[in-house]
């Protein structure tokens, strides 16, 4: 699923969602650069956390890792979760992964809505 933001009618950026269990992970987000840093992308994520249970994935970019920090920050109900046996993480040095480690199956996660 590919969900658009649009400004003045035209496309400015876009964001494509994957089922993951009982809600949704982002694949792909990307703006355009002239709309860079003008809050595109939180709104897009905004929108998600509405919509549907939103899941970080196995791994973030130091954008995305930003995104969700200001998420927690706005005191959303941000978990981590072991996606292979459901269960929260409480252990912060398993939730996130550096790039060449092998992956904790550890996800963020949020509920629809946000609460």
């Amino acid at each position: 699923r590919l969900i658009a933001h649009l400004e003045n009618g035209q496309p400015v950026g876009y964001v494509a969602i994957k089922p993951l269990r009982n809600g949704v992970k982002i694949s792909t987000l990307a703006v355009g650069k002239e709309y860079q840093g003008t809050g595109v992308a939180k709104r897009m994520y905004d929108y998600i956390i509405q919509n549907y249970n939103l899941y970080s994935g196995e791994s973030q970019t130091p954008e995305s890792k930003g995104l969700w920090n200001n998420f927690l920050r706005k005191k959303y109900n941000v978990k981590a979760i072991n996606i292979k046996t459901g269960e929260e993480v409480t252990d912060p040095s398993m939730i996130y992964t550096k790039e060449g480690e092998p992956t904790s199956n550890v996800y963020l996660y949020i509920p629809r809505g946000g609460k």
